[in-house]
């Protein structure tokens, strides 16, 4: 007769014992735990990322006080808050910082180029605060990078932060009133342009957003913040964000169409637009139509409101030191009355409170960082741009993924179209040029990574 000890099974029943496959299916119970705490802990370090960059956004693009050449104490201190934040996402991701410093090459060498030319800058502790200032955000927007595990997480935060800037922009219109009606509503800002920056990018990413698979209602508030973004981009009467709006609505949806087919139908779309110019041209030979007509009867102001004084006045200057330039963030706003331009003193440029910048990110950059500066810049802004079409090429059926790759390179493009009239790329103390940095650094994430990289 069998007792109860006879009818407990056996060790050598185990599955484990004759199946592999069976004990390699399921893992220790340690490794489930370990496995979990890591999952988690990349999701805390996530979490952090998004919030971090919702809260830089706000830093950019909220005006804080503060003399232009000292900077405003309250960035730097934000900052270096962040940076120290930002590390945590470092370290937990050292490998994949790593891989991405390298691929980021251009960046930090540019960075590092700002950061030498201090050593022939008239101010020489100036140039090297501002060339930190940029290096502070290199930083930071690698540990984004590496801590976001998918693009939409790089555009939540930014759709959220632009969303309250904008707001506040319109409630500021209607309280407060214009510093010159006959320019524009200026918002926050003290001049038209810098509202009509945000309420450029406002369109730019509300437009694609509705593109996301978001509830039907989310979609609608995207439409309702396009139409507002457009009313109040024509109330600024900026014309160099008005159209880019313009061009880019249209622009990035057809690049994003023909990315996603085959090179065909991008040679092809290149041809036609050949021979568009090529007929344009010869109309316009036909009907005696001259480059300065037609400028005209596009710009109106051949000047760009007077801009091209400026220009004329700086263009000398590069000549002064072509190669290496004045010192990166050393000629413009460093607490002088007069700008160290060699024209009258009474040229409305040679005010220093009223200009302190070109007024063309190229001519700025070439100025300050002479052609050595410039080329590099223009390197990272190509590449930035690949990249980002790169990223769109590869994700067909990632919608979301592929949407938010949209965004970031409507963004990067609309920023070296308006580049042209305002210095805002690679500019000191610009918070244009720190989101700019942002965005280049995720366009170098997103261009062959779909997965998180670890």
């Amino acid at each position: 007769m069998r007792t109860s000890s006879n009818l407990i099974p056996s060790r050598n029943l185990e599955p484990t014992r004759f199946y592999a496959s069976f004990r390699e299916t399921v893992p220790p119970a340690h490794a489930v735990r370990a496995r979990y705490r890591l999952i988690t802990q990349r999701n805390i370090i996530r979490a952090a990322a998004r919030l971090l960059l919702f809260l830089l956004v706000l830093v950019f693009f909220i005006p804080t006080s503060g003399s232009a050449a000292d900077g405003s104490a309250f960035i730097r201190t934000a900052f270096l808050a962040f940076l120290a934040i930002s590390m945590l996402g470092i370290i937990q991701h050292l490998g994949a910082s790593v891989k991405l410093f390298f691929r980021t090459w251009p960046v930090w060498v540019l960075l590092l180029w700002f950061l030498l030319t201090s050593h022939w800058a008239s101010y020489p502790d100036i140039s090297i605060r501002r060339s930190i200032a940029y290096i502070t955000i290199y930083l930071i927007a690698v540990s984004l990078a590496v801590s976001f595990e998918h693009p939409v997480d790089f555009q939540r935060p930014l759709y959220l932060g632009l969303i309250l800037i904008f707001l506040a922009n319109i409630v500021a219109a209607q309280i407060i009133p214009p510093n010159d009606a006959k320019l524009g509503v200026n918002g926050l800002y003290a001049q038209k342009n810098g509202a009509g920056v945000i309420a450029l990018y406002v369109i730019m990413v509300m437009t694609f957003s509705i593109a996301l698979r978001r509830p039907l209602i989310t979609k609608l508030f995207s439409v309702g913040l396009v139409i507002l973004g457009w009313t109040f981009l024509i109330s600024t009467q900026a014309k160099t964000s008005y159209a880019t709006a313009v061009c880019l609505s249209f622009m990035i949806p057809v690049i994003s169409y023909l990315l996603l087919k085959p090179k065909v139908y991008m040679l092809f779309a290149a041809a036609v637009c050949a021979l568009l110019f090529g007929v344009t041209v010869l109309v316009f030979q036909l009907m005696n139509v001259t480059l300065e007509e037609l400028g005209k009867a596009i710009f109106v102001d051949l000047t760009f409101t007077n801009r091209t004084y400026i220009w004329n006045a700086i263009i000398p200057e590069i000549w002064h030191h072509p190669w290496a330039g004045a010192g990166f963030g050393s000629f413009w706003a460093t607490g002088r009355l007069l700008n160290p331009i060699n024209a009258r003193p009474d040229e409305f440029f040679m005010d220093a409170k009223l200009i302190n910048e070109a007024h063309n990110g190229y001519i700025d950059i070439t100025l300050q960082a002479g052609f050595i500066g410039l080329v590099l810049a223009l390197l990272v802004m190509a590449r930035a741009t690949w990249q980002l079409c790169r990223a769109i090429s590869i994700r067909p059926d990632d919608c979301d993924g592929r949407v938010s790759c949209m965004i970031m390179l409507a963004l990067g493009l609309a920023i070296e179209i308006a580049n042209l009239t305002e210095s805002q790329v690679f500019q000191y103390s610009n918070p244009v040029g720190y989101l700019f940095v942002l965005i280049v650094v995720q366009a170098e994430r997103w261009r062959l990574e779909r997965t998180p990289i670890i």
